[in-house]
């Protein structure tokens, strides 16, 4: 998948301001500074495309990438960053499970761990939400340049024989550009499933999930 175009469309902090029509889309979830905004970047071969800070808890919004004007790469909040406060807590989950539950065109979600943390409580939270909802989704290990090849194998192999057969187990760098051919390998048999009409920029109105 050698992508041709990429462009930041919006941030959205309210459902209603969710793009309108079909457009499919892959998100990424994730604790906050496990990397989205770097793989997004890499993904891409768009250096600045997403902004990347060693700050936790930066992305606040969901953001919408247009792919080719063909699919959305949707850069959900992190979760799990101690210092927010208990509001921004609430609120970022009230944006983001009416999201993952109810958005029509939502194909797959990537969500990313850590290769040195492992999963959290909060990662294993957020895979069995998806599992229970039947939601399709990999489970790709970031930053895997900071552990050995032996290393990174074995933590995939333990991943995944507690995850559906459905859900793959990738192992990525962004520093590296690894796993990216796998990545974007799942990320296309997710889109080839969704029967979309001819592709057009997104447009923008109120709307519900």
């Amino acid at each position: 998948m050698r992508v041709v175009s990429a462009e930041f469309v919006r941030s959205v902090v309210d459902l209603n301001e969710l793009p309108a029509g079909r457009m499919p889309e892959i998100a990424w979830a994730g604790r906050s500074n496990v990397g989205k905004s770097s793989l997004i970047n890499a993904l891409t071969g768009r250096k600045g495309l997403a902004r990347t800070s060693n700050t936790p808890g930066k992305t606040r919004e969901i953001n919408f990438y247009v792919i080719d004007s063909s699919w959305h790469l949707v850069d959900l909040p992190g979760y799990g960053y101690v210092a927010a406060a208990e509001s921004d807590r609430v609120r970022w989950q009230a944006l983001i499970e009416p999201y993952l539950e109810r958005r029509k065109q939502l194909c797959g979600v990537a969500v990313l761990v850590d290769s040195k943390a492992g999963p959290t409580d909060l990662d294993q939270t957020m895979i069995e939400w998806l599992t229970r909802r039947g939601r399709n989704f990999a489970v790709v290990i970031s930053k895997a340049d900071r552990i050995s090849d032996r290393h990174a194998a074995d933590f995939a192999e333990s991943l995944r024989g507690t995850l559906p057969e459905t859900a793959p187990v990738l192992i990525t760098s962004a520093k590296q550009k690894q796993g990216l051919r796998e990545l974007e390998g799942w990320i296309l048999e997710r889109l080839s499933g969704w029967r979309k009409e001819t592709p057009v920029r997104a447009t923008w109105h109120s709307e519900t999930v």
